[in-house]
């Protein structure tokens, strides 16, 4: 997924943000998207003055509150909150979400952070303690954020949540010990952009071992660790290890992929075994694409990058 352009669909609906004038004649059937938009910067809000992009969101948030609208909202896209291009971060957005959980009585499916490279750069996003969302939300089926400045999942003891998605240029060990610590029973999709250590990545294959024992996650379906700048020493782990037994779908797209990753994969075993196995952009040879779309009837190995220096393979999204 490329982070150049905002999100059509979310959770199978289309998105359509909420107006801070005229709000949205009904959210039945969408996902609902609240952000700060230029235009709000542009002309404020009617009759009232706000010193800065916080109360701007917080004054949006009330009126979404008030609104018997967000009855009916059942998936919640949150995007620029104001000024989190200048390191505002979530904080506000996620107590608001927690104190007024109540009201939101279907939501199941929520994204902090969706925002575009133009609003934020990924490496500038400063997300905050999201745990409280966990304990508001229990019916909370798909979780979804983008950023890894400053974030905290917490505890993540969840039985209906079976899709988590955490998309940052550098990953923090602290939040992949996290995930790998949940209580998700119930789990299928479970989605992690690691990023790279040129902007403060501090993970490494050996803090992804409880995911690749399989002793997490027992109805997990579909692995993803991406957006990575190790992913040859994943791919040498992942190999034979057991979550492939259990998994259908392997993602190990956006990172820097060589060859050397690619024989480690194509020695296994199990991973031809899946039903698909996500190696788009990549710095694989012509020769090693052509084998592994032999050996793996479900690769995808499209978006191929130039690997002139060894030292200079960027993952796709770092800053």
């Amino acid at each position: 997924m490329a982070i150049y352009e905002n999100i059509t669909e979310f959770n199978g609906l289309p998105v359509v943000e909420y107006d801070y004038k005229d709000g949205i004649s009904t959210a039945a059937g969408k996902a609902v998207k609240l952000m700060i938009g230029w235009d709000v910067y542009d002309e404020g809000f009617e009759d009232e003055e706000f010193v800065d992009g916080e109360s701007m969101f917080l004054q949006l948030w009330k009126r979404f509150m008030q609104d018997d609208v967000r009855k009916e909202v059942t998936s919640l896209v949150i995007g620029d909150w104001g000024g989190a291009a200048q390191g505002d971060d979530s904080a506000k957005v996620v107590s608001a979400l927690v104190s007024d959980a109540a009201k939101l009585p279907r939501l199941r499916a929520l994204f902090i952070g969706e925002m575009t490279m133009e609003e934020s750069e990924i490496s500038w996003i400063e997300q905050s303690d999201v745990s409280g969302i966990w304990k508001a939300y229990p019916d909370l089926t798909h979780f979804q954020i983008r950023g890894g400045n400053g974030l905290s999942l917490g505890k993540i003891d969840h039985p209906n949540l079976t899709s988590l998605i955490v998309e940052a240029g550098a990953l923090d060990a602290k939040v992949v010990k996290q995930v790998a610590e949940a209580n998700l029973p119930n789990l299928k999709h479970l989605e992690l952009w690691l990023g790279t250590e040129e902007y403060g990545a501090n993970t490494s294959p050996r803090d992804l071992d409880p995911i690749l024992s399989g002793r997490a996650f027992p109805k997990l379906e579909y692995l993803g660790l991406r957006n990575c700048d190790y992913v040859d020493e994943i791919a040498a782990s992942l190999a034979d290890a057991p979550i492939l037994d259990r998994i259908t779908s392997l993602d190990l797209s956006l990172g820097t992929l060589t060859d050397k990753g690619a024989e480690a994969l194509l020695k296994s075993v199990r991973v031809p075994l899946l039903s698909r196995v996500d190696l788009h952009y990549h710095y694989l040879s012509d020769d090693m694409m052509a084998r592994l779309r032999a050996a793996i009837p479900g690769v995808d190995v499209s978006e191929q990058q130039e690997d002139e220096d060894d030292d200079y393979r960027y993952v796709a999204h770092g800053e």
